[in-house]
């Protein structure tokens, strides 16, 4: 280790694995359990943007020295810089994908209930017993 790395390799390459297994986990849960396409594609890019920059992060911090190459070093954490801002914006998108499908359901939740109101002040009205959602 020189005087330049900022964490020794036996540490980085560790949490680095590590990270990554995770974010592969979290890829194959989300492309088989995600309904909802656009989640879908959205999470996905940002999962292989992660595991694209882990490894430029764990090189950047521990096997790449500034003073030795400094084209190198500068180009990893412009990378790196991109790449997370990258998981950002799709972050964010995400956010407001979920925000969009929220009003969305909750428009038809309040139709539903405006519907079945309805129906029971119809039924009730006309003298007789409310019908029942789930009666055959």
């Amino acid at each position: 280790m020189t005087l330049a790395q900022f964490i020794p390799g036996l540490i980085t390459l560790p949490v680095a694995a590590v990270s990554m297994l995770a974010v592969a986990v979290h890829l194959l849960m989300v492309e088989r359990h995600t309904r909802n396409q656009i989640r879908r594609r959205i999470r996905m890019a940002n999962g292989w943007i992660m595991l694209i920059a882990i490894p430029l992060c764990a090189a950047g911090f521990s096997y790449i020295d500034p003073n030795i190459k400094p084209r190198m070093f500068m180009i990893v954490w412009i990378c790196v810089i991109g790449l997370v801002s990258m998981s950002i914006a799709l972050a964010m998108s995400d956010i407001v994908n979920t925000m969009i499908a929220a009003r969305r359901k909750a428009r038809e939740l309040r139709q539903t209930k405006q519907i079945l109101e309805a129906s029971l002040l119809r039924s009730l009205q006309d003298g007789r017993r409310p019908e029942r959602a789930d009666a055959e």
